[in-house]
């Protein structure tokens, strides 16, 4: 009770006072902002939501007697070939050329700013520029799970493990709809889907020829580099680069395949974003939402990508006497669409329509606001007005009612260099920058440049004369085997990775084989048992632990089992004896070790004596 009258108290002495001069900006960008604003009041929130009229009451800012001249300027485009150019490269275009322009008048490039509604937008200029030589600093588009030609090569290396995958065989088609333009088919994914029940053939239709019976064949890198053939995608794309590297670099450290990389991308993969150098000297690639309370001398905002009110979503009514209810219920869950204009929930469409037209101007009023000297605004030309609000319908309108059309300026364009603004940004933001390497990058399949001279398989067998490789790769697989069945995709994942060649896997099988069932270690490879392999046990205050390979229990009875690929030694004893005695401290049952010496000719089980103390 206390602090609410404390708090009620110290309400009385507050007061609001709405400054009326704005201290940020130079006089172009204040009185633009002033007349853009004023014009949004009257014509979008006047005639849609009169209701949210005062909002932007008392909105007009004085400007500050510091102020310089300022510069704005908006442009709209015009695409002349729809099929050859899509509009969001002629924008970028733009903004690269405004980038390079104020370069010329001595601007850095830490001061500039690029804004953007969607992370998607962001993510495509980000592309655009590093592609360009221009470095960024973003944290927002650096990461390789959105891109979309990095998402096509995990889809279609997941699909090829799974082809009952549908999110990825959608994602797969919608890419190649996209990217031949086809956005009303893209937008009609599952009838596009229906109609490519064999997605192979589908693809080799739309000029894109994939065997994915040859990719299972395929190493994992080698997967990687078939398929960026396979899609004609850019691989000195900088994003693509990274991900062959990241590929490459997991394989290397744990012979990671085309079965494991699902799990690995899910956990691992997703997350990594671009490792580049650090700089402040970068152009800041932000969301609008990211970049409330800064500021920046320079900020280009591309209203493009937008999309209009979300249709998609629903709304709970509420069915009195007034309304048609032939079900006799008291609420419903219907959509917010158009038609909701034509019932008697028309009040709750307009409702929604009036804070979606806010949310637009509340978005536009952040992004125009930022900069200090100059603001650039790029977007498609509209053919039509249109009476959904965006950003762009928005501006548009206003350049009209100034008698401009296509493009509208005002103040003059920067000619000096600013004093660069160091915000503060969050802290997960990063600052960063791309190398600036345009140099083409090609390459070809290995397979295709270099023929190797297997040995003579029936004299020389595999493994012969390099033991350590061999315990590694029996080691490896003998991991993951836990009953018979798992023989065959043991070695299949040691193939794919590249790690055993095709020639040498029936021996490996062979000899994998007789150890399953060998008639001393047949029990211990049996559904029935509990198996732990490989399985670390840590000591109490210490960093130590043992790992030994294989610990079968059946009928409450434990036994150790170790395999070795050299000459007996009494070490090997030992090292059983040990893993016992801890054991049994853990409360284990153990009744017997068993030592495995896996020969090129034989296979020999020794036991071992558990009831020695070590």
């Amino acid at each position: 009770t206390s602090n609410y009258s404390w708090g009620q108290n110290f309400l009385k002495q507050t007061h609001t006072e709405t400054l009326q001069t704005n201290y940020r900006s130079d006089k172009a960008i204040i009185d633009f902002n002033n007349e853009l604003f004023d014009y949004a009041k009257d014509f979008w929130l006047g005639k849609q939501a009169p209701n949210l009229k005062n909002v932007y009451e008392d909105q007009l800012l004085n400007v500050n007697s510091s102020a310089q001249d300022g510069y704005v300027q908006i442009q709209f485009l015009q695409n002349p070939d729809k099929e050859k150019n899509s509009i969001d490269e002629l924008v970028f275009k733009e903004i690269l050329g405004t980038i390079r322009k104020l370069q010329d008048n001595h601007y850095q490039l830490g001061d500039i700013a690029v804004l953007c509604r969607k992370n998607a937008t962001l993510f495509a200029i980000s592309d655009y520029l590093t592609t360009h030589g221009i470095p960024i600093s973003s944290s927002e588009s650096l990461r390789l799970n959105q891109h979309a030609d990095v998402n096509l090569l995990c889809s279609l290396i997941r699909y090829s493990d799974d082809n009952e995958s549908i999110t990825d065989k959608m994602y797969i088609i919608w890419w190649v709809l996209q990217k031949h333009h086809q956005t009303e088919q893209a937008n009609n994914i599952w009838q596009q889907i229906n109609s490519a029940d064999d997605l192979q053939k589908w693809l080799k239709k739309h000029d894109y020829t994939v065997d994915f019976q040859k990719i299972l064949e395929l190493p994992l890198l080698d997967i990687v580099f078939q398929l960026i053939l396979d899609f004609k995608l850019d691989i000195s794309n900088l994003y693509i680069r990274f991900f062959v590297d990241s590929i490459m670099d997991i394989v290397q450290k744990e012979q990671l395949s085309l079965f494991g990389f699902s799990e690995w991308w899910s956990s691992k993969g997703e997350k990594l974003s671009l490792s580049v150098s650090d700089t402040s000297n970068a152009v800041q690639m932000l969301s609008i939402h990211k970049a409330k309370g800064l500021e920046f001398p320079i900020v280009i905002l591309p209203v493009i990508q937008e999309g209009t009110l979300r249709t998609s979503e629903k709304i709970w009514v509420s069915l009195d006497q007034n309304t048609i209810n032939t079900c006799s219920l008291p609420v419903a869950l219907v959509p917010l669409s158009k038609e909701l204009e034509q019932t008697d929930f028309a009040h709750l469409y307009k409702e929604e329509k009036g804070k979606n037209l806010l949310d637009v101007l509340n978005l536009l009023y952040v992004a125009c606001t930022r900069p200090k000297n100059a603001l650039f605004i790029f977007g498609e030309q509209q053919t039509k007005p249109s009476a959904e609000p965006s950003m762009s319908t928005i501006l548009q309108g206003f350049i009209q009612k100034q008698n401009a059309t296509e493009v509208f300026y005002k103040g003059s364009f920067p000619k000096t260099a600013a004093t660069t603004i160091h915000t503060s940004l969050d802290d997960a933001q990063i600052k960063s920058s791309l190398l600036n390497n345009n140099q083409p990058f090609t390459f070809t399949l290995w397979k295709e440049k270099i023929d190797i001279s297997h040995r003579n398989y029936q004299t020389n067998p595999f493994f012969e004369n390099d033991h350590t490789q061999y315990g590694k790769l029996m080691h490896a697989a003998l991991e993951t085997i836990i009953t018979a069945a798992d023989i065959q995709p043991s070695v299949n994942r040691l193939v794919q990775s590249g790690s055993l060649s095709d020639k040498d896997a029936a021996a490996f099988t062979e000899r994998l084989t007789k150890i399953v069932e060998h008639p001393i270690l047949q029990p211990f490879f049996s559904p029935t048992s509990i198996i732990l392999n490989e399985n670390d046990i840590l000591f109490p205050h210490s960093i130590s632990s043992l790992r030994p390979d294989r610990i079968a229990v059946m009928d409450n009875q434990t036994t150790i089992i170790d395999y070795k690929t050299g000459k007996p030694a009494k070490e090997h004893i030992d090292q059983v004896q040990k893993y016992g005695t801890i054991l049994r401290q853990m409360g284990y049952n153990v009744s017997q070790g068993l030592l495995v010496y896996i020969t090129k000719d034989q296979i020999e089980v020794e036991p071992v004596n558990m009831q020695e103390s070590f």
